[in-house]
């Protein structure tokens, strides 16, 4: 199965949620490099690789009793 995805990076610390996807691996670097000057720390910056999705939804019905 192909990927047909677009690639994308994040910058990710531990402990906190990333909440920007950068389109380059060079806007990525340069906000983790930021980042940790700012706050210090370690910045991660991660590629996209791989997605995994459910397909079927299931959907339960409830009985009511009136």
């Amino acid at each position: 199965m192909s990927f047909d995805q677009p690639l994308f990076y994040l910058v990710w610390r531990e402990g906190t949620t990333p909440n920007y996807k950068h389109q380059s691996y060079q806007s990525a670097k340069a906000e983790a490099e930021r980042l940790a000057r700012e706050h210090g720390g370690t910045f991660h910056v991660l590629e996209h690789r791989a997605s995994a999705s459910r397909v079927d939804v299931v959907v339960n019905e409830v009985e009511r009793p009136f």
